[in-house]
């Protein structure tokens, strides 16, 4: 059965419904380096779990074909167990960004489980941020990822 809602509580369901979504969008767009995590931790999983073009959202257009190929290239024979953010650093500007990532993989040729870091190079386009390069890592003696030379 169906009970009419007092006029109060529909404004106020209204009223949520429709200003919520707004006010969030706008303090996310002014406050970019909170949306720096929630791109490096999707861009990351796609790689693990090979999703190529979820994570092609997420590299600069002018790079991205290029990028990806050589990531669904390396990753052809690869199993990710992890991806874990070893550290970001995000210059005082606030448009660019420096991130630590290791993965551990192994391969079906292979089972030896193998660790490798890579520093991602993330710069904040409009109101995103996306991945123009992918480093080896500032460590000489760390292990690289699959991904970089």
């Amino acid at each position: 059965m169906f009970l009419p809602l007092p006029n109060k509580l529909i404004r106020a369901i209204l009223f949520f419904s429709f200003m919520l979504p707004s006010a969030l969008s706008c303090s996310a767009g002014k406050d970019r380096k909170n949306l720096l995590p929630v791109a490096l931790e999707e861009f990351n999983a796609s790689i693990r779990w090979k999703q190529y073009r979820t994570a092609a959202r997420f590299v600069a257009p002018e790079v991205s074909q290029k990028l990806v190929r050589r990531i669904r290239k390396t990753s052809k024979d690869l199993k990710f167990v992890e991806v874990e953010l070893v550290d970001q650093t995000i210059a005082p500007d606030g448009k660019s960004a420096a991130c630590l990532v290791q993965f551990a993989w192994y391969s079906d040729n292979d089972l030896t489980l193998r660790k490798g870091q890579e520093l991602q190079e993330w710069r904040a386009v409009d109101k995103r941020w996306l991945l123009f390069r992918q480093l080896p890592p500032v460590d000489k003696k760390a292990p690289k990822s699959p991904f970089v030379e």
